[in-house]
């Protein structure tokens, strides 16, 4: 039933290091982490198991698949520490989004930045202000405007950049939210 968004999931994989999705019994349909050795997410062999069982340290109180679950609300920029079925320890910062489908939670969607791998910094081997396609990233000099909106969203950006505020860009398709996502995070240095 979720195989409709597994194309959309890896679309996520150009920023995030873990992608997990489960249903709503608590199984895995698709996880991938990014290789230490290269920058791309290979899937996982953790797809078919139960979520409680990946992380035997979980339980339905303190996974954020089932509080989701439950609630219905997104968890956003969540530090955990597991240890999973194989025996590698994890530090993530995890956010967790609901699926719904006709207004029900069939599911989540976790994406996950990182921090470490058996206790040592993990080494991600992406080249500094490139997409794994080698795309350049685009800066705020990128964005040239007389628009005094646009000029505003420019100093918002500066403004915020050093800060450990989240951020949401919303707008109609076609209106260069991509440019100033790019923008904000080669402006933040994270």
């Amino acid at each position: 039933m979720l195989g409709e968004y597994i194309k959309d999931i890896e679309k996520i994989n150009e920023r995030a290091d873990a992608i997990l999705v489960c249903n709503k019994e608590g199984i895995v349909e698709y996880a991938a982490t990014r290789s230490e050795e290269s920058d791309c997410l290979s899937k996982d062999r953790f797809i078919g198991k139960h979520i409680l069982k990946v992380y035997p340290e979980l339980n339905e109180a303190n996974s954020s698949h089932y509080r989701v679950l439950k609630s219905g609300t997104p968890i956003i920029n969540e530090k955990q520490s597991l240890m999973d079925m194989y025996g590698d320890h994890y530090t993530y910062i995890n956010s967790t989004f609901p699926i719904k489908s006709g207004g029900e939670v069939v599911g989540t969607l976790e994406v996950s930045t990182i921090l470490s791998k058996n206790r040592k910094t993990y080494n991600k081997k992406r080249t500094p202000g490139k997409t794994p396609s080698n795309h350049q990233l685009y800066t705020l000099e990128n964005i040239i405007t007389c628009n005094p909106q646009l000029i505003e969203i420019k100093e918002r950006i500066r403004n915020f950049s050093g800060s450990d505020a989240c951020a949401l860009i919303w707008g109609e398709t076609g209106t260069g939210k991509e440019l100033i996502a790019e923008s904000f995070h080669t402006s933040s240095q994270r």
